[in-house]
């Protein structure tokens, strides 16, 4: 019989409970069901019943938390927030359910609320490399008639393969020199993912200091009430190469965020996907130390060497971990297609590179 497990989700969205939901799938004996944010005291009352054991993965004493406390003590159902009274019943719920090292690390909380440290050094970095093994699945070719729009090909259900490398001629060198000289002005980027080892800097966005969405948390909104629009920012000025290769070589255009992307030694970024459908993002290295990697589920790593441009399924389950001694530097752009650059940059770079050829 499984013990029925409820994850109130993290005020930081579904992401974090994605990546839970992840490393405890291979969990025996256990059903997971997820609630993720909005909710309310309905919907959790309707989530907690019929469950043996609720985790919430928001710290602290909010008024949710206190409801889900004072009904599952009326349910008699065991519960875990994390917070300093919690913390201290966690050996006795890991003894009553046969919990595994697994839950002690994912939800075996620190001071700040956030996942354990330990969880990339002991979890990460040796089972998920276990289960997403650096090798490629062998698939038939599947190229589209010369007629077919390849963007739209390559962008569609159709399409088998999660990336294409770009044939462009990046000036990484020089790029790498301007984002060393603007890295003291980067922002820590999704801490509930990256444990604070992911760094960016954005050089067209909303502001310098804003590295997502306006209504993420985080976004000083005294300092900004209302949504800036997509501009350069300042610091796009400090990086006068970076900003022109993007102007005048870089096949998007109408550019909503463009950011440099630090992952520090030994940093990661835990198992997610970007949406729920397949959905084309551009990556470039700027450099990628021995020992970085971007895993795809079911695909292996991403051959990323300095100085590589690529469009990849950012809707299949993805992770960084960057087992090195040096910082790794990539850029993220989001933007539209301009076509009249994109579509024969496409053709040219899949007869030169293929499906890895």
């Amino acid at each position: 019989m499984k013990i029925n497990v409820g994850i109130i989700g993290h005020i930081e969205g579904p992401r974090l409970s994605q990546a839970i939901a992840n490393l405890l799938k291979d969990e025996k004996g256990f059903q997971f069901d997820f609630l993720e944010m909005p909710y309310n005291k309905n919907s959790v009352s309707k989530f907690i019943e019929g469950k043996d054991l609720v985790f919430v993965c928001n710290p602290g004493e909010s008024d949710i938390n206190k409801y889900v406390r004072s009904h599952c003590q009326k349910q008699k159902i065991d519960f875990f927030i994390p917070n300093e009274i919690d913390n201290r019943r966690m050996p006795t719920l890991e003894a009553k359910y046969g919990l595994s090292p697994v839950f002690q690390l994912i939800l075996g909380y620190n001071n700040s609320g956030y996942i354990n440290s330990k969880l990339v050094e002991d979890l990460t970095a040796e089972k998920m490399l276990k289960l997403w093994k650096d090798a490629y699945i062998e698939r038939p070719y599947n190229f589209p008639k010369k007629d077919k729009d390849l963007w739209n090909w390559f962008e569609s259900d159709d399409c088998p393969y999660p990336w294409l490398q770009l044939d462009l001629n990046v000036p990484h060198e020089k790029m790498y020199m301007e984002a060393i000289n603007v890295k003291n002005k980067s922002i820590m980027h999704r801490s509930d993912e990256a444990g604070g080892t992911w760094n960016a800097t954005t050089l067209f966005g909303l502001a310098s200091d804003i590295t997502s969405g306006y209504d993420y948390v985080g976004v000083d909104k005294t300092k900004y009430p209302t949504k800036p629009k997509p501009a350069w920012t300042e610091l796009a000025d400090e990086c006068p190469i970076t900003k022109r290769f993007f102007m005048e070589e870089f096949p998007l255009k109408n550019y909503s965020r463009i950011r440099f992307s630090w992952i520090e030694p030994g940093g990661y970024i835990l198992p997610h996907q970007d949406a729920e459908n397949r959905c084309m993002g551009f990556n470039l290295a700027i450099n990628n130390p021995k020992g970085a990697g971007v895993y795809v589920k079911d695909w292996g790593m991403i051959p990323y060497e300095p100085g590589t441009a690529f469009i990849w399924n950012v809707g299949t389950i993805h992770w960084v971990h960057n087992d090195s001694n040096k910082a790794r530097l990539h850029m993220i752009i989001h933007g539209d297609p301009d076509k009249e650059k994109l579509l024969p940059l496409m053709r040219k770079s899949w007869d030169k590179y293929g499906w890895n050829k």
